[in-house]
C-alpha cells in the first residue's frame, strides 16, 4: 500500500519542522548566554584576586571603558556619515531627462481604511509634472471596511487623461497588495506609495531620472513630516531629516542605501523578477526587499527630491506602535539576509550598510540608555554631577552639528511646498535640546523592548495608528 501525503498534510510536516528548529534555536542560545555569563563570573574573580578590587568598583571601571568605547564609535559614525553625506551633497546634479526619455511608470497604493485622506492622495498623483500617457495608477484596496473603494471609484473616470485601475480584494495585508498591484502593472519602473502619503509634483521626474544608470535597481524617496502643528511632531520632524534622510545621503554615496522607504520607493521593474516580490511575513517588508536588491548587486540611492508628506503620529501611544512595528520589522529583516556579512559577492560598503542597521535598531538604543542611568547612578550616588552633564552636552553638540548640516543639505528639496513646511532655522538649538533630552531617550526605550520581544518571539500583530486627515491642507498649500 502507498503512502500517499496530502498537500495539508505537507504543510503540517514542514509546519511541525520549523517550530522544533525554533525551538531547538532558542535552547542553543539559551546555553550560549548561560556559558557567557558564568564566564563572565570567573572573569570578574580572576580580575579580583590580580587586582585587589571590590566587585562593585570592577564593574564600574569596565563599564567606564566599555562607555568610553562605545563614545568614540559613536563619534566615528557621525563623522562617517558627515562625510559621506557632505560627499553625496556636493556630486549631486540636477539634470533632468528629455520628455522623450522618460520610462513609463505604475504607481502602486495599498488601501485600508484611508477615506480620511484618499482623495488627497489620489489628487497629488494626478497632478504630477509628468506626461500623463506614461504613468499609471494602480490602487489595491486591500478589504477596507470604510468608503475607501467607492472614493477611489470616482477617480476612474478623471479627466486628466492618466490611466487609473482599481483592485479590491479581502483583507490580506500591504505586502499582499503591493505585490497584487506590480503583478498588474505595466510600467518599466514601479513606484510604491503608502496610501497615507502625498507626493510633490516633481517627485516623479525626479525619482525616474536615476534609471537611466542601469546599474540603478531602486531609489528611495525624500519623506517629510506634513502636521508640524506642536513641538511633538516638529521633534520627529527633526528625526525624519537628520536620522533618516541623513542617513540615506550618506549611504547614497556608496550607493548602498538599507532602506528604500514604503512611503516612496522606486524599483525597476525586472528587480522583481529577479529578487522576489515583496515578503509577506515580515514586518519591515521595505527593508527585506532593499537588502535582497543590494545583494544582487545593484545600485540603491536616495533622491531629496523626491519628496513624499506624511502624518506624523500625534501621540506617544501612537508613535509606540509605529517605532515598535518598524523595529522589529528591520531586526527580522536583518535576521533574515544575515547571510550578508559572509556572502562571497557582499562589498564592504554593503556589509557596513548591513551593520549600520544593527547599530541603529539595537546597539545605540540598548548602549545609550545604559549610559544615561550609569552616569545618572554616578550623579545620585557619588556627586559626579559633571559627567552627565559632559556625556549629554556632548551627545547634544554632535546632535546639533549633524542637524544644522543636514538642514542645510536638505534645502535642496525645497520647493513652494515645502517652504511653508520647512523647520525654520532658528528652532533647531532648542528642538535639538528637547531631542536630545526627552526625545531620543523615548525612541530608544521603544526600541530596546521590541529588540527584547523579537528576540522572545513574542506574537505581534500589524498596528495602524490614527490619521487626522491634516494632509487634506497639503493641495491648499499648494495653490498658493
Amino acid at each position: 500500500m502507498k503512502l500517499i501525503i496530502t498537500k495539508l498534510e505537507k504543510e503540517v510536516l514542514v509546519l511541525n519542522i520549523y517550530g522544533k528548529m525554533k525551538e531547538r534555536k532558542f535552547f542553543i542560545t539559551l546555553i550560549l548566554l548561560i556559558i557567557i555569563i558564568i564566564g563572565c563570573i570567573y572573569l570578574l574573580s580572576f580580575i579580583k584576586e590580580k587586582i585587589n578590587l571590590s566587585y562593585p568598583h570592577i564593574f564600574m571601571l569596565s563599564l567606564t571603558v566599555l562607555l568610553l568605547s562605545f563614545f568614540i564609535l559613536l563619534l566615528f559614525r557621525y563623522l562617517i556619515i558627515l562625510i559621506l553625506s557632505l560627499s553625496a551633497h556636493f556630486r549631486y546634479k540636477n539634470k533632468l531627462p528629455k520628455i522623450e526619455d522618460l520610462k513609463t511608470v505604475s504607481i502602486i497604493i495599498p488601501v485600508y481604511n484611508e477615506e480620511k485622506i484618499l482623495a488627497t492622495v489620489i489628487n497629488s498623483l494626478l497632478n504630477l509634472n509628468y506626461p500623463k500617457e506614461k504613468y499609471e495608477i494602480i490602487i489595491v484596496d486591500d478589504g477596507s471596511k470604510d468608503n475607501s473603494y467607492q472614493i477611489a471609484y470616482q477617480f476612474l473616470n478623471n479627466k486628466k487623461g492618466v490611466k487609473l485601475k482599481l483592485l479590491s480584494q479581502t483583507n490580506q495585508g500591504k505586502a499582499k497588495a503591493l505585490n497584487r498591484g506590480i503583478s498588474e502593472s505595466k510600467g518599466e519602473v514601479i513606484v510604491c506609495i503608502d496610501s497615507d502619503c502625498v507626493l510633490t509634483k516633481d517627485s516623479l521626474i525626479y525619482g525616474i531620472r536615476h534609471f537611466q544608470d542601469e546599474k540603478v535597481g531602486a531609489v528611495a524617496g525624500n519623506v517629510k513630516i506634513w502636521n508640524q502643528d506642536k513641538i511633538f511632531m516638529k521633534l520627529q520632524a527633526l528625526e525624519y531629516m537628520e536620522g533618516l534622510n541623513f542617513t540615506r545621503q550618506a549611504l547614497s554615496f556608496l550607493n548602498k542605501v538599507n532602506i528604500v522607504p514604503g512611503a516612496i520607493g522606486f524599483f525597476k521593474r525586472e528587480i522583481f523578477q529577479k529578487v522576489g516580490l515583496y515578503n509577506e511575513n515580515i514586518y519591515a517588508e521595505d527593508c527585506d526587499l532593499t537588502l535582497r536588491i543590494l545583494k544582487a548587486g545593484y545600485k540603491v540611492v536616495y533622491e531629496p527630491k523626491a519628496v513624499v508628506y506624511t502624518e506624523a503620529p500625534e501621540s506617544i501611544s501612537c508613535l509606540f506602535k509605529q517605532r515598535y512595528r518598524w523595529t522589529r520589522g528591520i531586526l527580522q529583516a536583518v535576521r533574515k539576509n544575515n547571510h550578508l556579512l559572509y556572502h562571497s559577492h557582499s562589498s564592504f560598503s554593503l556589509i557596513l550598510s548591513y551593520l549600520l542597521l544593527i547599530y541603529e535598531a539595537f546597539f545605540w538604543p540598548a548602549m545609550n540608555l545604559i549610559a544615561h542611568l550609569f552616569f545618572t547612578l554616578l550623579a545620585l550616588l557619588y556627586g559626579f554631577i559633571p559627567f552627565l552633564f559632559i556625556w549629554w552636552f556632548s551627545l547634544t553638540l554632535l546632535d546639533f552639528s549633524s542637524a544644522c548640516f543636514a538642514y542645510v543639505s536638505d534645502k535642496k528639496s525645497e520647493n513652494n511646498t515645502y517652504k511653508n513646511k520647512k523647520i525654520i532655522f532658528l528652532y533647531l538649538p532648542f528642538l535639538v535640546f528637547l531631542y536630545r533630552l526627552f526625545y531620543l531617550l523615548l525612541i530608544d526605550t521603544i526600541k530596546v523592548f521590541a529588540f527584547l520581544e523579537e528576540a522572545l518571539n513574542l506574537e505581534m500583530g500589524w498596528q495602524r495608528i490614527r490619521i487626522t486627515g491634516k494632509l487634506n491642507g497639503y493641495l491648499i498649500k499648494e495653490k498658493l
